[in-house]
């Protein structure tokens, strides 16, 4: 499964949720902790475990998922084929990550209002030391020239829709912004 998303920084989120509530379903509001794991042999890799504790507003309840993706950039659209599955002992797996070579390489804190409509999946998002942004996603079977593009196509119009400028979209990975951050 690919996953296609583009992130844009939202200067008002009030105004975005707004449009939100004309076209799309309100699904929760979740608390995400992510830990980012690396391979201390491929130092230049983008090749990443991603540990994340979701916790869901609605009911309270938290999940640990494990998130591997090969990931690729196109024109400020990510392309990324996802396997994710969850853990129920998330301390015992980043123990067996450190002990196959794995260190922690960096953590993120988002809180996120999720929203659903149609194919595509939408959260107005605050980054812990970064800003506020909003994530499209959609989920295609392939990654073909043709699927891509029908895609991407689709996304900048729910980005429009929702009133934010394509000038805005972010094509560096949250990592790389970060880094930035602390530099």
């Amino acid at each position: 499964m690919y996953e296609i998303e583009l992130k844009a920084w939202m200067d008002d989120r009030a105004a975005v949720e707004a449009v939100l509530k004309t076209f799309a379903v309100y699904e929760d509001t979740l608390d995400k902790h992510d830990r980012y794991w690396k391979l201390d042999t491929q130092p230049d890799s983008h090749m990443t475990v991603r540990l994340r504790s979701e916790r869901r507003e609605s009911t309270g309840v938290t999940e640990t998922f494990v998130t591997y993706k090969h990931k690729s950039r196109d024109n400020g659209f990510e392309v990324n084929e996802e396997h994710e599955f969850t853990v129920s002992n998330p301390d015992d797996f980043e123990l067996i990550l450190k002990d196959a070579g794995f260190t922690l390489n960096f953590s993120k804190h988002k809180t996120a209002g999720s929203w659903h409509s149609g194919n595509f999946h939408i959260e107005l998002c605050l980054l812990e030391g970064l800003g506020e942004f909003i994530e499209i996603e959609t989920f295609a079977e392939e990654n073909t020239p043709e699927v891509a593009q029908t895609a991407h196509n689709a996304l900048l119009e729910v980005l429009s829709r929702c009133g934010v400028s394509p000038d805005k979209i972010e094509s560096r990975f949250y990592s790389e912004l970060y880094s930035l951050n602390n530099k």
